[in-house]
């Protein structure tokens, strides 16, 4: 993907989250934000606690 390209396609998905934005209240885009954000921590926090358990049972 070119530069000019990637330009592009942030401009576009930029434009399409301030439409989506707009429909939104304010107090629902923070929860629903706050939500992704809480989910991507566990996210992290599950591949942290998972990776020497797998790693372990590798070695067996």
């Amino acid at each position: 993907m070119s530069e000019e390209q990637k330009r592009l396609l942030e401009a576009q998905l930029w434009g399409i989250a301030n439409l989506l934005r707009n429909k939104i209240s304010p107090d629902d885009y923070r929860d629903y934000i706050l939500g992704f954000i809480f989910f991507k921590y566990l996210i992290g926090e599950t591949k942290f606690i998972c990776e020497p358990t797998s790693s372990r049972r590798r070695n067996h």
